[in-house]
């Protein structure tokens, strides 16, 4: 049976289940997804590290124990399951194995959330565990719209960057759960066993692609005040490229130029801001207050 879906503007075909994203309205699908009982395999790939090997605009991952998975020309992604546990084929799909897709596609991937303020998308990019989710859940307590969780998918159109809805679930870790009143046990884990779960966000899920308004980097540092400080010049593309995830792949796959010029335009067209929080003792929904004000005031 194949089914149909939705994610970064993007309709999919799959032949495995694929419960994080969100079912299609179409059946003219823009990349596939395929399972693949026999063995995939790289000619003259280059090898990166034991778990990856590329070649062209061709990706092979391998993730010992769960699947190898061939990323292909950003149109067709082959799975070999290694489990017949779905929930962690479908953990790595729907993170490394779409950035990957994503790059092929020359769409700009970056590891951050995205909401709705102003009817304008906000972009809040952090590496992982530095409360990204947690942020996120805070603003959709306080009433606001979200695009995506973890990752945000830009295009350049017309005069706009557009920010595409991903996956309609918010992922949480049990701390952050408690701390923002949810019941954990109401709520299904991400992967068996593991203490993160998927929130599902409802009518609370931005569907629709969105103009990027602003670009805020979450940072860490060991002091007590939340702080916004706006960029300018090399430090708005410095900032932003840090948060590039696979980047060593973009630059395997002879991306890595397109991808520059994309984030150099990015930042030129929107505001780039750094926002730090304590690493102890700090609210999310101060963050999402001082957020809020920052994009009001500009």
């Amino acid at each position: 049976m194949i089914n149909y879906y939705s994610a970064f503007g993007l309709t999919i075909s799959s032949e495995i289940v694929c419960p994080f994203l969100s079912i299609a309205t179409t059946n003219q699908s823009d990349v596939q997804i395929l399972l693949c009982r026999y063995k995939l395999k790289l000619t003259n790939g280059q090898h990166l590290g034991h778990w990856c090997e590329a070649r062209d605009n061709l990706v092979l991952l391998k993730i010992a124990g769960i699947a190898d998975y061939l990323i292909e020309d950003g149109h067709v992604i082959k799975i070999n399951p290694k489990t017949e546990d779905h929930s962690l084929i479908n953990l790595f799909l729907t993170s490394s194995v779409f950035f990957i897709l994503l790059r092929q596609r020359n769409l700009l991937a970056v590891h951050a959330a995205s909401v709705i303020i102003n009817n304008k998308a906000i972009v809040i990019a952090a590496p992982a565990g530095y409360g990204k989710s947690t942020l996120v859940a805070a603003f959709l307590q306080k009433g606001y719209s979200i695009l995506t969780d973890d990752i945000s998918t830009m295009k350049a159109v017309d005069n706009n960057f557009m920010v595409y809805p991903s996956f309609p679930y918010i992922k949480l870790c049990g701390i952050a759960t408690a701390h923002l009143g949810y019941d954990k046990s109401l709520l299904k884990r991400v992967v068996p066993k593991a203490d993160k779960f998927l929130f599902p966000l409802q009518q609370a899920f931005h569907h629709i692609a969105t103009p990027l308004s602003h670009i805020f980097i979450l940072n860490i540092k060991n002091h007590d005040d939340c702080t916004i400080v706006h960029l300018h010049g090399a430090k708005k593309l410095q900032a932003l490229i840090t948060q590039m995830h696979l980047s060593e792949l973009v630059d395997l796959q002879n991306l890595a130029v397109q991808t520059f010029k994309n984030c150099q335009r990015l930042v030129q067209s929107v505001p780039v801001s750094e926002i730090t929080r304590p690493e102890k003792g700090f609210s999310a929904f101060e963050l999402v207050e001082k957020i809020v004000e920052d994009v009001n005031s500009l």
